[in-house]
Formats: C-alpha cells, structure tokens, sequence
C-alpha cells in the first residue's frame, strides 16, 4: 500500500512539474505570440468584410 501511495506522490510532483514548465513557456511566448495573433485577426477581418461586400461572382 505504501508503494501505491508513493507512487502515487511522484506521477502527481511530476504532473505539477510538467504543467509548472508548460506555464512558463507560454508566458514566455505569450508577447510573440499576442502580436502574431493580432495581425492574423486583422487580416481575416479584412477578407471576410472583402467577401461579403464583394459581389457574388457566378463560377461556370
């Protein structure tokens, strides 16, 4: 029982070490990553407003 427990402690310490270093490398790239996120959504603003004012074109 005392194995189960212990094993137990370490696969959790390892899970929290695990999400600890994920959390720090998103922070880490999260300025990057803001700003690539930003000229994506104006871009894909740009080309649905382009899609719908544009005029329906037929495709033969």
């Amino acid at each position: 029982m005392a194995f189960l427990l212990l094993q137990t402690a370490v696969l959790a310490n390892d899970a929290y070490v695990t999400l600890n270093r994920g959390r720090r490398f998103v922070r880490a790239l999260f300025p990057f990553w803001s700003s690539q996120m930003k000229n994506f959504q104006k871009i894909s603003y740009k080309l649905m407003l382009n899609i719908i004012l544009a005029p329906a074109q037929c495709v033969e």
